[in-house]
C-alpha cells in the first residue's frame, strides 16, 4: 500500500495536479515516528534555551492579547452549524473586544501554563516580535523572538531535507527537488515561478 501525496496547486494549462510525493505505509511511518522524537526533543530545547524575567519583557515595551482562547469568546464571535462542522463569523460581533485586550506586558497577570504572542509598537503598527510561554511546572516565563523561531523552522526543513537525502528513492525525487527549491528561494512566490 502507497500514500500519495499532491500539490493543491494545480497547473493552469495542463488542468491537473501535481503528484510530489510517493510512500509505501511502512516507510511513511517510520518517517513520522523518527522525525517525532527528533522534532520534540528540538522544541524542549528551543523553550528551555529562551528563559528569561519580566523585567526584560517590560523594558522593551511589548504588547500582548490577552483575550485568550475561552469557550465565551467562541461563543461571542462565532456561529457554529451542523455540529460544528461550519464556522461563520457573527456579523454583529464587536471587534473593539479584541482591540481593547492589546495591552503592555506591565499591566497584565499572566495565567499559569499559557502562551502570548508578543508585538511592539513600529509606525503606528503592531509588529510580530516573539511568542511568550508561561509555565506553571518550570517555575518561569519563555521568551522565543520570532527570528530564533523562524532559524528553528529552517532548522527542521533542513533536517527532514537530509533525512530524505540519505533514505533516497525515485518515489521521494520530485518531494526533495521541491524541498530544495524552497530551502534556496525561502522567499519566492510559488505563483511566480510557476509563471516563468
Amino acid at each position: 500500500m502507497f500514500i500519495l501525496l499532491t500539490t493543491t496547486l494545480i497547473n493552469p494549462v495542463q488542468k491537473e495536479e501535481i503528484l510530489f510525493l510517493l510512500f509505501q505505509h511502512f516507510v511513511f511511518f517510520l518517517f513520522l515516528k523518527r522525525f517525532e522524537i527528533f522534532y520534540n526533543q528540538r522544541v524542549v530545547n528551543l523553550v528551555l534555551t529562551s528563559k528569561t524575567n519580566l523585567g526584560k519583557l517590560k523594558k522593551h515595551k511589548l504588547i500582548i492579547n490577552t483575550l485568550g482562547n475561552s469557550s465565551d469568546l467562541q461563543e461571542k464571535m462565532i456561529i457554529t452549524k451542523k455540529r460544528g462542522k461550519h464556522w461563520k463569523i457573527r456579523e454583529d460581533f464587536d471587534f473593539d473586544l479584541i482591540t481593547d485586550n492589546f495591552k503592555y506586558i506591565g499591566d497584565v497577570e499572566m495565567v499559569n501554563n499559557s502562551f502570548y504572542f508578543a508585538y511592539k509598537m513600529k509606525r503606528s503598527s503592531l509588529s510580530l516580535q516573539g511568542i511568550i510561554y508561561k509555565f506553571e511546572n518550570v517555575n518561569g516565563i519563555y521568551f522565543i523572538p520570532i527570528k530564533k523561531y523562524n532559524r528553528f523552522t529552517k532548522y527542521m526543513a533542513i533536517a527532514m531535507y537530509n533525512h530524505f537525502n540519505k533514505y533516497p528513492t525515485k518515489e521521494t525525487l520530485p518531494f526533495r527537488k521541491l524541498l530544495y527549491e524552497r530551502l534556496k528561494h525561502p522567499y519566492q512566490n510559488l505563483g511566480k515561478e510557476e509563471e516563468k
